[in-house]
């Protein structure tokens, strides 16, 4: 009663999810840290069961993690419209 329709503010919820990501991130990062994991960013690939070619440095060890990151998906039926359907990149 009188409190009318709702909205969203995109921008709001654009600045939580980046803070929330960033602070994840630098949790994890911690972690890696901390085990001697050695992290290595960039476009990779296995050019052996043990060799991994980042940005054209030839590595080698006995384990690789590989985080591939994420990207957003439709739902059948569900496309984004750019306004009530969204993507993370979107919501800037």
């Amino acid at each position: 009663t009188g409190l009318g329709t709702p909205q969203i503010d995109y921008s709001i919820v654009h600045q939580k999810k980046t803070k929330l990501v960033s602070a994840l991130r630098g949790n994890v990062q911690q972690l890696i840290k901390g085990t001697g994991i050695e992290l290595i960013t960039g476009e990779g690939r296995f050019v052996a069961p043990t060799e991994v070619e980042v940005g054209g440095n030839r590595l080698s060890a006995r384990a690789v993690i590989v985080a591939t990151g994420s990207t957003w998906r439709t739902l059948p039926n569900l496309q984004m419209d750019g306004t009530t359907i969204i993507s993370s990149s979107r919501a800037a």
